[in-house]
This record gives C-alpha cells, structure tokens and sequence, in this order.
C-alpha cells in the first residue's frame, strides 16, 4: 500500500511529490509522458513563486523583463506602458523547469514511474485503486489529480467547467524585444499574449467564448504585431469560474485539475505550485480520513479569494475593455499596481479593495 499516488510530474504534481516524501510519505508519481518532454506554455514565473520552488532555481535558464506594453481596442496600435521595480515575470522553458521540479522530487525520495496514462481512479475498500491503460493497478491511501486541464481523473468525477480555448505557438523574434505584451483589442472576450524569450517568444491568444473564427482572430493578432504566419496549436486554458470542491473523498486535485488558473493574467504555474504545496500540507498534517476537507480550506483561505477577484475583474476587463485599460492611462498608480500583480508583488485586492465591487467602481469613475 503506498501513502500517495501522484498522477501527473508538472510543477503540482511534482510539488506535492517533493514535500510529502521530505516528511517521509511513500510517494510515487504516474506520468504519462517521459520526461523531460516539451510543454507548449508562456512559462511565465512571478516573483511570488520563488519562495515555493526547492534549491536549483539559479540553474534554470531565464529570460526575465520588468516591462509590459498592455494594447486596448484602437486602429491606431494605443497601448499603455507598465513597469516594475525590478522583473515583472521571468520566461521559462517548461520542458527545463518542469524537469527541474521533477528531479526535486525524486531527490526527496519519490519513486516514479513513466509512459503510465492513468486511466481511473476508485474507492476499494479505505484505499483507492488506481488503474493505468496497461492495465497496472496501484493502491494508495490518497490520490492527488495533477493530471492537467484535461484531467481524466476530474472528468470521472464531476461535470466540465468552463474553460477558455487559446491558440499558441512559439516563434523567431527580435532579441532586443524587451518587454511582455497583453493585447486586448482585437479578440472577443480574450487577449493575445507575446512573452519574449531570448530570440524567441510564445505567442497567442485565448477566448472566454469558442469562436469557430478563432483561427482568423489568432491571424489578425499576428498581423497586428507584424509577426510571421505559424500554424498554431489549440489547447484549453482551466480559468477559474468560481470553483468551491477541490477535492473528492480521497482525491485532491491541484493546478490545472483544479482548474486554478488566472481569469485575467493567465497565470497558472504559481496556482500549481501553491496548490500542490497545499495539498501536500493537508495531507501531512492529517491522517484521519479527512485531509481533502483540510485542503479545500486551506485552498479557501490563501488561493480562492484571489481568484474570485480576478473572475470578476476579468468580466469587467472582457465586457468593457476600451473603459477598463482606459484606467491605465488616466491613473498611473494603476498600471503600477497591475505590474505588480503580475509580478506577484501585489493581488487583485490591492487594486479592488476587500470586495469585488471595488471593479465596478473603477468602472463608475472612469465613465464619468
């Protein structure tokens, strides 16, 4: 019987793994890939996720910018200009981070095993049964889902959340281009996202609402930043949308299964690690049947706020964007404090307030 199964070796996965076998849990992680594997991904790291990541960081190579041109609808290319006190985000490869986090766990004592597409998860008995599609099965007395958006294990078990569907590539750039660019004047309900990475750059863009244009809005936005035509590839991005169960009977479900993405940033990989952190500590500190109860509030504690403030600020931002990055340029103590959240300096609550109407009042001030 093992302590834990962790289904999936991204930075939830992989997180949880490391600091549930540091106390001494058996763990052993199913992936269905090998590793190191490419992860087409903006791979962007805000400063709030240093302090969560295990020894080694320095090794990883890095692109870092303080600077974000953020674009509103206007033909004549109108943008505002945000900066930070040092590194607004720093760009990651995810096939060399993700292998980071993964050797992390095994160090700390993890076993792993690859080419493992898990298939189902099960009560049997006080344990739960995990079965691959070679037919292995595994017994644990816990399961944590770091399967991603696509979770085959969260699918099993509850019904599908909205997800936003995003068309990305990864391109040749100028390397002398220095900052992150967020569009948000040309895609219905979305934005389109340049993140510059030493001579390259991950490029594209993600609707709240498929449109079967999609394709056509992903080639305007090209056109728009005189970049090259290269076919894309779809995927979905797990938004939050005001999600309350993280966990069911003895599975906890962390990152993208958890779908703890940001609404308005798109930032995904703190929400990953945090969650798994999370998940590893409800774990630890419980052994009674009950730690997936502990993880939901602890989730509702430190994650979840934060997000539901961003659901609703991206309501706003997607409803009125004209209005909305208006507030950029006749405040700049908000652009700066927008740089700030995305670098993880700062949360939706420093820009909101406590509640969420402090969106509408932004709103409100600036239409008048």
């Amino acid at each position: 019987m093992i302590d834990v199964v962790v289904v999936g070796a991204g930075p939830a996965g992989s997180t949880a793994a490391r600091l549930l076998s540091e106390s001494g849990r058996e763990v052993l992680i199913l992936e269905k890939r090998r590793f190191p594997r490419p992860k087409l991904c903006a791979g962007g790291v805000t400063h709030k996720v240093i302090p969560l990541l295990p020894p080694g960081f320095e090794n990883v190579k890095l692109c870092s910018h303080s600077k974000a041109y953020i674009y509103y609808p206007d033909k004549g290319m109108a943008h505002v200009e945000v900066e930070a006190n040092g590194p607004l985000v720093h760009m990651v490869e995810r096939m060399d981070f993700d292998h980071y986090l993964l050797k992390a766990s095994l160090e700390a004592g993890a076993s792993l095993l690859e080419n493992r597409n898990v298939r189902s998860v099960y009560p049997w008995g006080e344990s739960m049964q995990v079965t691959a599609s070679n037919g292995e099965t595994f017994y644990a007395r816990y399961v944590v889902a770091a399967d991603g958006c696509n979770s085959v294990i969260r699918n099993q078990v509850s019904r599908y959340r909205p997800r936003v569907f995003s068309l990305e590539t990864t391109l040749k750039v100028n390397e002398e281009l220095d900052h992150v660019v967020l569009d948000f004047g040309w895609i219905p309900k979305g934005y389109g996202w340049i993140f510059p990475k030493n001579g390259r750059a991950s490029v594209g863009i993600g609707m709240l609402d498929y449109s079967p244009e999609i394709m056509r809005f992903y080639n305007d936005f090209l056109e728009r930043h005189d970049l090259p035509h290269v076919r894309p590839r779809g995927y979905f991005l797990p938004m939050y949308s005001l999600e309350n169960n993280f966990s069911r009977g003895k599975i906890l479900f962390v990152g993208d299964a958890a779908h703890l993405v940001d609404p308005v940033t798109g930032e995904g990989i703190y929400y990953a690690i945090k969650s798994g952190s999370l998940a590893a500590k409800a774990l630890n500190d419980l052994n009674d049947g009950k730690a997936g109860q502990r993880y939901n509030i602890l989730l509702k504690k430190t994650i979840v706020p934060e997000l539901r403030r961003a659901f609703f600020l991206s309501k706003m931002i997607y409803t009125f964007p004209t209005i909305s990055l208006n507030a950029f340029r006749i405040n700049p103590d908000i652009g700066k404090t927008y740089a700030d959240i995305i670098s993880g300096k700062s949360t939706h609550k420093d820009l909101l307030g406590p509640s969420i109407l402090g969106a509408w009042k932004i709103l409100k001030t600036i239409a008048h």
